[in-house]
């Protein structure tokens, strides 16, 4: 598997996994809301109990699957970004010469047209910071790692929440996973599909498995 395609199903993994969460996490709002109304008091207390307990270590165990697939991401990115001296295209020679002096433009433009070739971007990158020049995004193998480490570090952020916190709903979470997901596959060199594959997750449905009485 080339490592293009290894980073585009690691996130559309860690995605599946934070998407998947959310709706479990709808689930257990229903069932909260639910519960209130029929339940004692004391009834739904140990029923909250017990159901947060279900979920916080759901959250824990849902981090852990996003952590294994950032680490993935992680290494495809590290090994898509290693030099290769056999890889330098014939406009790697512009960089020999020290009185030709390349305008951010020209750097911009280069670093577009070898994007997929890491040993390049480095060159392009190197040239810019010895310039004090801005590096293209497309060059920068350390703005890669940094938005691989982003979506993993947005994963684990979301399933960490309380159950009364910032997921508001899986379709608004859904929604902005689809914006979050693109942009990041395009600071990292990743063609962006036109339809993002359907997110699955692996955790458990939660259920109400509390039989309180209600009266």
């Amino acid at each position: 598997m080339d490592k293009k395609t290894e980073m585009n199903q690691a996130i559309t993994t860690i995605r599946g996994e934070v998407e998947a969460f959310a709706r479990r996490l709808d689930t257990h709002r229903k069932l909260r809301d639910e519960n209130r109304r029929n339940y004692t008091p004391d009834a739904f207390a140990r029923w909250q109990t017990e159901a947060l307990a279900v979920l916080r270590e759901d959250a824990a165990q849902t981090a852990g699957r996003i952590r294994e697939a950032g680490h993935t991401l992680e290494e495809a990115v590290k090994e898509a970004n290693s030099l290769n001296g056999g890889q330098l295209p014939p406009d790697a020679e512009l960089f020999k010469f020290p009185d030709l002096a390349l305008t951010e433009a020209e750097l911009e433009e280069l670093a577009e047209r070898h994007a997929g070739n890491p040993t390049m971007c480095r060159l392009i990158a190197s040239y810019a910071e010895r310039n004090k020049m801005a590096a293209p995004v497309a060059a920068s193998p350390k703005k890669k790692m940094e938005a691989a480490r982003t979506i993993v570090e947005q994963a684990e952020s979301a399933v960490g929440c309380d159950p009364n916190g910032i997921i508001n709903s899986a379709a608004q979470l859904a929604e902005y996973w689809d914006g979050f997901t693109r942009y990041h596959r395009e600071l990292l060199g990743l063609e962006v599909p036109k339809k993002e594959p359907k997110a699955q997750g692996t955790g458990q449905q939660y259920t109400n498995r509390a039989n309180y009485s209600t009266t």
